[in-house]
Parts: structure tokens; sequence; C-alpha cells
């Protein structure tokens, strides 16, 4: 069960510590925004009794700019034994490891993922033991913080993060896609994929742990011809231009259950020719 008072707390610390999302944030010059935000206890696998664990993480695109935060905080661990962060990245179904650390003094360990390259870049607290964080790095004491590991480019890579022991067992587990404090939001202007000159189009989508905002618009489509949606591939749902080739929808399509799911969104015609597209992170 999660603690509403220190999920919420957690939310408003670190809303100023980054990059916070902001509900009404512009699409800028017809480019993609995106705004990722999130906090979660993780859940505890029974492995290691007394072990507690949260994730908090960040991600901010504007166009080209990127900006990203992961953390993973520990407590409970066995103090001075090796543990590894994992993460279940993309479609594969294995975790893959990301870092080594160390539990610190009372089993802490605070890791903190952050854009940069090389190796591990601050360790937490005095003392190291050997080995390697994220492969050629300091394994330090108590955690440390680093770049992104070069297999998880960003953080939307990761759908699962897990701290696993020595013996490779999964001792803490969160879900990145599903945590209990979200804030999430794009703008983005449709690409125009060269079926119809004039089509334009735009996509928002908005979503907190309290519900959903989506909203759709193309104009340039031909005249009251149906069109379909596609997610990541898959049709999703279909709609009708009006008279003078215009769209709109702001319900959220019955076949899109989460907006987070989303890597591409398209708008198809009846030949399965994709006319407007859009990439998300």
């Amino acid at each position: 069960m999660h603690s509403a008072k220190w999920m919420v707390g957690g939310m408003a610390a670190m809303a100023v510590a980054l990059l916070a999302v902001r509900a009404g944030a512009p699409m800028m010059n017809g480019m993609t925004v995106f705004h990722y935000q999130m906090r979660d206890q993780m859940d505890v696998t029974g492995v290691e009794p007394g072990v507690m664990g949260s994730v908090a993480g960040q991600f901010k695109q504007s166009g080209p700019q990127t900006n990203q935060m992961l953390q993973i905080k520990c407590s409970g661990l066995q103090t001075g034994m090796p543990y590894y962060v994992m993460a279940q990245l993309d479609s594969d179904t294995n975790l893959t490891q990301l870092a080594t650390f160390m539990a610190g003094p009372k089993g802490k360990a605070l890791v903190t993922f952050i854009p940069g390259t090389g190796a591990a870049l601050t360790p937490n607290m005095g003392g190291m033991g050997g080995g390697g964080m994220g492969g050629g790095g300091t394994n330090h004491v108590g955690g440390g913080t680093m770049p992104f590991p070069g297999m998880m480019n960003t953080m939307m890579d990761a759908s699962t993060v897990a701290i696993a022991n020595s013996s490779t067992q999964t001792v803490l587990m969160a879900d990145l896609m599903n945590p209990a404090m979200f804030q999430f939001m794009t703008n983005s202007r449709m690409h125009n994929d060269g079926v119809l000159t004039n089509a334009t189009g735009s996509l928002q989508m908005r979503a907190t742990t309290r519900g959903q905002n989506f909203q759709l618009m193309a104009n340039g489509l031909g005249s009251s011809n149906t069109y379909y949606m596609a997610v990541n591939g898959d049709i999703i749902g279909s709609m009708m231009s009006d008279a003078q080739g215009h769209l709109k929808l702001r319900t959220m399509p019955a076949g899109l259950t989460n907006m987070l799911d989303v890597s591409t969104f398209q708008i198809m015609d009846a030949g399965s020719n994709s006319v407007l597209s859009t990439l998300l992170p």
C-alpha cells in the first residue's frame, strides 16, 4: 500500500528540483514537446526481508533538446554486499544489468542516472569495493551518480527497473510505465508522410493519476473520407473527415488504454497509407 502523504510530498519536491511538467506547455515551432515525471515505491519480492525502495524519474524533450534523470533509493539491504541495478528494456522480456553498487551503512543506497558519458561520476559516501559500476566504473559503497548506460539511451527505454542481489535474485522491482504518481504530456505537430501534400495535424495527450485528456486534429484531408488511427503499427480506431477535409477527435480512442505505450501514432487512409505520423520517445 502506497503512502499518499509521502508520495504527494515527494512529487512536490521533485517538481522543484527537476524541470516540472507544465500542463499547458505549447508546441514549439512545430516540434514535439514531451514531458514525463513519475515516482513510485518499489515492490518487495520477499527475497530479503526488511528492504524498501523507491524510484523517481523525469524525462523532458523539447524538439532536439532532452533532459532526464532516473533515481533509485534503497534501504534495508545487506551492508557491504554487492547489488545490481537491472532493467527491462524495450520489448526484451529479460532484465539487463545497468550498474553495480555496494550497500552502504544501514543497508542504504542511492543510485542516480543522468545524461552524460563515461563511467560512474560521483560516489555517495566514502569507501570503495572491487568490481565495476555499469561495466568499467567504480563499484561505489552506497551507490553513486552515473550517466545512462549505452544500452539505455533514455529512461523511456525501460519499462521496469529492479534491484538484484549477488545471487541475481530480484529484491525490489518497479513498473516505470504504471507508477502510483505520474504526470505526462505531449504536444506534437504530425509529420506529413507525402500522401496528401496539404495534410497537417497535431496530437495532444495529457495524463495524471486522476485522468487523461486526448485531442487529435487534422486538416487538408479528403472530403468525407474514412481514416484510421494506428498506434505502434496497430489500428486502434477509425473516424471520418468532414466535407472540408477536417478531422477532430477529443475523446480517447477505445483501442488506446495507456498513453505511455505510444511510440508511433499515425493517421492512415483506406489504402493503409500513412498520411500523418508522429514519433514519441
